[in-house]
């Protein structure tokens, strides 16, 4: 298959949520009605969500051809993250099992697709990632890892004999959402990146939207 193109990450991620939504519902559902033991929730629970992220990393990457090692990687120490987070969630409804409600299990599990999100810009980012202060959707704003906010990406000069080129990212919010207090002030904001002239730049790190 040919790599996703730019325009169409964002349509793919979405399709790819709101496939992720059905399967936690079912998953919900199944518990809820005893079908399923907690503890086969939750080892399902991870089965979903490593299929789900990985799917994430590769979108943001534009397929699986172009995955590194680096970027497996990457995708191993967010899934690690929401393991633990995931545990905690199984221990919470353990707790609450008299009285918490199928609705209030599924809403809760749709807060770990917002996590698609943070590791397909995470991936999309790649060397990059370690010259930018913060990439949207990192956890580092008040809207966590539901950022819409975005890096637009413009080379700016190369300079062959150094064998490097200079890129500029400039911050820029999302006008057709309600950009939290966080990402507000960062708007405009610009930082000046150096990267080998071969490397293939992005037009924009950011799938937020989805």
């Amino acid at each position: 298959m040919p790599p996703i193109p730019e325009a169409n990450k964002l349509a793919a991620l979405y399709a790819q949520k709101r496939s992720f939504y059905d399967d936690l519902d079912r998953l919900a559902q199944n518990l809820y009605s005893g079908r399923i033991t907690l503890g086969m929730w939750e080892e399902d629970m991870r089965t979903r969500l490593r299929i789900y992220l990985t799917g994430s990393g590769m979108i943001g990457k534009g397929d699986h051809e172009n995955m590194t090692p680096s970027d497996w990687g990457r995708i191993g120490a967010h899934l690690k993250k929401q393991y633990k987070w995931l545990h905690g969630f199984a221990k919470a409804i353990y707790q609450k099992r008299e009285t918490i409600s199928l609705d209030a299990i599924k809403a809760r599990s749709h807060l770990y697709a917002d996590a698609g999100n943070t590791v397909a810009t995470d991936i999309q980012a790649g060397d990059l990632r370690g010259q930018l202060p913060y990439i949207p959707g990192d956890g580092s704003t008040e809207c966590l890892q539901a950022c819409c906010c975005e890096w637009l990406l413009t080379t700016e000069e190369e300079r062959p004999q150094e064998g490097v080129k200079t890129v500029m990212a400039l911050w820029s919010l999302n006008p057709s959402v309600e950009n939290c207090r966080d990402c507000i002030p960062r708007d405009g904001h610009t930082e000046m990146l150096v990267v080998p002239i071969a490397y293939e730049v992005p037009p924009s790190i950011g799938l937020g939207g989805a």
